[in-house]
């Protein structure tokens, strides 16, 4: 399974009615950086600063009009995502093996602490921190990853929890333009048209100076009726690393655009989205 955590329209099409719509809601839509990720040992206060290996990630955010802003879980805690138990030498550069050492550090009884940057098409830009975030770990299940009784353990969200991947930061000062329809996103059928905004990618597709951002345009529609196993069943264009936490939407019948869901996960062919209805 492949997760996202990663992410010129013709001006005479630009000038419709759909498309400046559309248009007009991407500057509620942020792209999501790290800049700095340290973790904490409670037994020795030892502070560890991993982005000396390297690692980081981007992904998609986006802000509603009551001031929430929205992601993917996976955005915020990719190391309860992780496929499978690794090795815990920072020295090995593989992105999954320092996503179970900060794993394991956790809850070993430390804490990880990362600030993320997020930014708009229109220039807006905030930091937060992942202490800042509501979201629900509960489901999450804990895994002996060592045969040699190290207490080498981690804690991982199963497939049967992966509802539950979606993060929510509530904004005082801030509010977007994107309205959550929590209701419809229970009861959506098949082919359903869907459309959405994400940094597929990240910043392979954006301007590599970071002067001019802009989300991808995302089209796609339902392949089943309602959900299955929680989630909302897509195929889509555009989707991508980096487009993980971005909105997807469906015209209504007043020809307003709703979120119904958050990109989260999919396989080659087929998406899956949070459901609206499970952001609390």
């Amino acid at each position: 399974m492949a997760i996202f955590s990663f992410l010129l329209v013709n001006i005479v099409i630009a000038q419709s009615g759909n498309s400046l719509e559309l248009r007009y809601l991407r500057n509620s839509v942020y792209f999501i950086r790290i800049t700095n990720v340290q973790v904490y040992f409670q037994q020795t206060q030892e502070i560890i600063d991993i982005s000396k290996y390297g690692i980081s990630w981007s992904g998609t955010g986006f802000l509603l009009n009551n001031g929430d802003f929205i992601t993917a879980r996976h955005v915020i805690q990719p190391w309860r995502f992780i496929d499978e138990c690794s090795s815990w030498n920072l020295d090995n550069e593989k992105g999954e093996a320092i996503l179970a050492y900060v794993n394991n550090a956790e809850i070993a009884g430390g804490s990880v602490e990362i600030i993320y940057e997020a930014r708009s098409a229109d220039g807006d830009l905030f930091t937060f921190s992942n202490k800042d975030l509501v979201f629900d770990q509960s489901g999450d299940k804990l895994f002996d990853c060592d045969k040699e009784g190290s207490n080498k353990q981690l804690k991982i969200c199963p497939i049967t929890n992966n509802a539950s991947d979606w993060a929510k930061l509530t904004l005082n000062n801030k509010k977007g333009l994107l309205k959550l329809n929590r209701d419809i996103s229970r009861s959506l059928s098949q082919e359903t048209p869907i459309y959405g905004y994400g940094y597929s990618y990240g910043q392979f597709l954006q301007a590599f100076n970071q002067d001019r951002i802009a989300p991808i345009l995302i089209k796609g529609e339902l392949v089943q009726d309602r959900t299955m196993n929680g989630m909302i069943n897509i195929t889509a264009n555009a989707l991508a690393p980096g487009s993980s936490g971005g909105p997807m939407m469906i015209k209504n019948a007043n020809g307003e655009y709703e979120v119904i869901g958050i990109i989260s996960r999919g396989f080659i062919q087929v998406q899956q989205l949070v459901p609206a209805y499970e952001i609390r």
